[in-house]
């Protein structure tokens, strides 16, 4: 599943969000998120900062996906791969 951002602020360039889920044998699966913006001329110095919040906020994600899988399966595995 790909989104391509639009309307976003005048200093983002292009913004992308891919997201993939991908077996890991029979009962498991990793899921998959890879963000990608690009900022214009000076901004791209936020680049680490905006790297870092991503992680931080997909960290919640991974918990909230974990939580789900265990309300819904004996056996969950959820792994997100930053």
């Amino acid at each position: 599943l790909t989104f391509d951002a639009t309307g976003l602020p005048p200093i983002v360039r292009h913004g992308r969000n891919v997201q993939s889920v991908r077996a890991n044998g029979s009962d498991a699966c990793t899921l998959v998120f890879e963000i990608d913006f690009d900022f214009k001329g000076p901004f791209k110095l936020l680049d680490p900062i905006m790297r870092k919040r991503m992680e931080k906020s997909l960290g919640g994600v991974q918990a909230d996906l974990a939580a789900e899988a265990l309300r819904r399966s004996a056996t969950p595995v959820v792994q997100a791969v930053f």
